[in-house]
């Protein structure tokens, strides 16, 4: 077995490099240069040894998976030494020790913003355990996608908001779909045996509360996970001070007693998309951004101190981390189609977001859309083809799944730089693979209330 897989990989290699487009050289000299981050998962014998070591979102949701005595599929020892690091910021002995885990998922809330905006003293700064790399593409579609799944883009495929879709009938027409909200069910792609974040987490017998059950899973899921619906709360995302509300909330009305506990260990699932609505629209580099970070950074403080005012309210583990960052857009680097460029997508069906676009090109178009893309686009966008893609493992340690090799397409545009291409054109984006984009904050507290 071991001979058998050295050879299939001396093999892939050996096709990537007997013919390796420059855009592979080009990615790889911007990983040297640290212009892009690479993925954890990313793969090639000439930079495997010079990567630098790191944790990712996907350790992260192994971590909290083994909280509760589970074993992740597919994990690494890394998921292992992450949880002992969270356990040991937090003074923590054992899981066994911990009363309540509220699990924030802040979205948009990049490394960059927090270095770039608050001071060393500050409760976030002061908390940050360590930095973590996103998952490629840093989308919410695809990061939050894998904890539902526990598993990457390459077995989840879904990469964005826009993806490519067999699921109309003709069964042979492929169309760009939109997938927000409930959309998600009727594609979502076969996973086996691979049991969902929370629903692993809830049959581990910790009582699971879901403060924006709409994010993470469409709401007819939830039945099959076993969450009773009262634990659904549906607090809206916009507002974190809101969110941040309703988990003190429950937690008062528990240590009161007026709500019953139905299992003696708790997990709070909360996520906020606030910073990454104001980025978005403003930018990274924005007064907006800055109040927002503060703000951010005010509310988590005000948080902890809230639940250590709560009698009875046990021993609580703060773990807070974004899915990815953003990165500051300039008007003169859009990289807009015109005209003259509109030919180029003539017959070429394409979907992704603004920093990563994929492409579906009849095989007999593939040769003259590379050439012609590059000559409009190379200054801001490399393009690979689908098996570079899954050679340099861009999207998770595995090969891609049938599935989602049928989601991306043939050619796969990754943005270098503050470019972004279509429409619409906003202050900031995110997708690629830049640092402000890939790096993460993984933000760690505990707080225990009186008597507990």
């Amino acid at each position: 077995v071991i001979i058998f897989s050295l050879f299939t990989s001396l093999l892939r290699w050996s096709q990537l490099a007997a013919a390796p487009s420059k855009d592979v050289e080009r990615l790889l000299e911007l990983f040297r240069s640290g212009v892009l981050v690479p993925p954890k998962s990313f793969q090639h014998p000439s930079l495997q040894s010079g990567l630098p070591a790191s944790y990712d979102l996907l350790d992260l949701c192994h971590a909290m998976m083994s909280l509760y005595g589970l074993t992740p599929a597919g994990a690494t020892d890394d998921h292992r030494h992450l949880q002992q690091r969270i356990l040991s910021a937090a003074g923590i002995s054992s899981p066994t020790d911990i009363d309540r885990v509220v699990f924030l998922i802040i979205d948009g809330f990049g490394m960059a913003s927090v270095q770039r905006y608050l001071p060393a003293s500050s409760f976030v700064r002061s908390h940050v355990l360590t930095q973590l790399r996103s998952l490629f593409p840093s989308t919410t579609t695809s990061v939050i996608t894998m904890f539902d799944t526990g598993v990457p883009a390459a077995a989840h495929g879904l990469l964005g908001w826009d993806i490519f879709t067999t699921a109309t009938s003709p069964p042979s027409t492929v169309t760009c779909f939109r997938c927000p909200g409930e959309v998600f069910e009727k594609i979502r792609p076969p996973l086996g045996a691979v049991p969902p974040f929370i629903g692993a987490i809830n049959s581990s017998q910790a009582e699971v509360w879901v403060h924006n059950p709409h994010v993470l899973t469409p709401p007819r899921q939830w039945a099959t996970q076993g969450v009773p619906a009262d634990h659904l709360r549906g607090v809206p995302a916009k507002d974190l001070e809101t969110v941040l509300r309703d988990v003190l909330l429950v937690a008062s009305e528990q240590a009161q007693g007026s709500r019953p506990r139905r299992a003696p260990k708790q997990i709070h699932f909360v996520y906020s998309d606030e910073v990454d609505s104001a980025l978005h629209k403003h930018g990274a580099l924005s007064p907006e951004a800055l109040l927002l970070t503060q703000k951010v950074d005010i509310l988590l403080a005000s948080f902890m101190r809230s639940l250590q005012g709560i009698p009875r309210s046990g021993r609580t583990l703060l773990v807070a981390t974004a899915d990815h960052g953003h990165v500051h857009i300039t008007p003169f680097v859009h990289a807009a189609a015109t005209p003259a460029t509109l030919d180029l997508f003539r017959g070429v069906m394409k979907a992704g977001e603004n920093r990563f676009v994929f492409f579906r090109v009849a095989p007999e178009a593939s040769a003259a859309f590379a050439a012609a893309f590059r000559k409009a686009f190379g200054s801001h966008f490399l393009l690979l083809t689908v098996e570079e893609v899954d050679q340099l493992r861009l999207l998770g340690r595995e090969r891609l799944s049938a599935w989602s090799r049928d989601h991306l397409g043939t050619h796969l545009a990754i943005a270098i730089g503050q470019a972004e291409v279509f429409v619409p054109l906003r202050a900031g984006e995110h997708g690629g693979l830049s640092p402000d984009e890939m790096h993460v904050p993984l933000i760690v507290a505990s707080a225990s209330g009186p008597g507990a």
